[in-house]
């Protein structure tokens, strides 16, 4: 019996500090799916802040870089990329769409009907839709259907969360991953990615948040019944704790990253006070050191902040 060809999938996350390239072989079945990681490839980069292409050039080099780094570690080659996108240009919504039906029961293509409906709204000519999520249907007003098709009733209607975007981020966005050769298989909602990959059937059902800190914003989203319910971006986020630190050590950015990395903690009392760790020498300043529990200090009271931002973000939504 001949092997069964691999199906690989690739993913690009544009980060505003570094680009990560990952592929994967996707395992089992349609009904029970899983993936086997087989190359990673990270690269630092300047080219993307806060979801938006700021050097064309820049954000190009990483990608490529960050490519072949993965595609070396896992033996293979690819030629289509699903990329991550979110931001402040990225936005969310409810919308609701009605059909009638006309046979004796609820079919596939009724069901289409409905959610194209409520996606077929005008979102400006500046704006696309990135994703059609369905929240919940009424079969002749009876709410809390997950699955319609093959259910009886004469009026369909549905609640669709639309996420859109600005235009111009996601053609700049795919412009730099086509010079880098490649073909945009899919832009997704990196929220609703992350969630896949970090939660449980039972906590999407159940309803969590989630809180993602990036280099140049803050990812918020809100998952209740099996669906994600909210998502925003808060421009609060991981350079701000590097830059506290720049001032509070008096260090350089490109050394606050790394002490951040190797010394730093998010919890101050965590740390004992008598750790000590070497400060980066610089011009005019002999040897110095700091306590780990001062950079911790400073870490400690940024996120703290940007949790504080979070909450009232998840309170606002409801």
């Amino acid at each position: 019996m001949s092997a069964q060809p691999q199906r690989l999938v690739a993913g690009l996350d544009l980060g505003s500090t570094r680009v990560v390239a990952i592929i994967a072989e996707v395992t089992g079945d349609a009904r029970e799916s899983g993936a086997r990681i087989l190359g990673l490839g990270v690269e630092r980069s300047a080219g993307v802040r806060r979801g938006v292409v700021r050097d064309i050039e820049e954000t190009t080099r990483a990608i490529d870089k960050a490519m072949k780094s993965a595609q070396r570690m896992a033996g293979v080659e690819v030629g289509s990329v699903y990329c991550g996108i979110a931001g402040e240009h990225v936005a969310g919504r409810s919308s609701h769409g009605m059909v009638s039906v006309t046979g004796d029961e609820i079919r596939t293509s009724d069901v289409a009907r409905v959610n194209d409906m409520a996606s077929n709204i005008s979102f400006g000519r500046d704006h696309e839709l990135l994703h059609a999520i369905p929240q919940d249907y009424l079969i002749d007003q009876r709410s809390g259907v997950n699955e319609p098709i093959g259910m009886t009733g004469s009026r369909l209607e549905a609640e669709v969360y639309l996420v859109t975007v600005l235009s111009s981020v996601l053609q700049n966005l795919r412009k730099c991953v086509e010079r880098a050769g490649y073909h945009v298989a899919e832009f997704v909602l990196e929220p609703l990615a992350g969630s896949l990959a970090v939660l449980t059937a039972d906590e999407i059902e159940l309803g969590c948040g989630i809180v993602e800190l990036g280099g140049g914003s803050t990812n918020v989203s809100i998952f209740h019944n099996g669906k994600i319910r909210h998502t925003a971006s808060l421009l609060c986020a991981g350079g701000h704790v590097t830059a506290d630190i720049v001032h509070g050590l008096q260090v350089t950015q490109l050394d606050a990253e790394r002490l951040k990395e190797r010394y730093g903690a998010g919890f101050e009392p965590l740390v004992p006070e008598s750790d000590v760790f070497d400060l980066p020498s610089t011009p005019g300043q002999g040897p110095r050191n700091a306590q780990r529990r001062v950079l911790a200090h400073i870490m400690h009271m940024r996120l703290q902040e940007v949790l504080e931002y979070a909450l009232d973000e998840m309170t606002r939504a409801g």
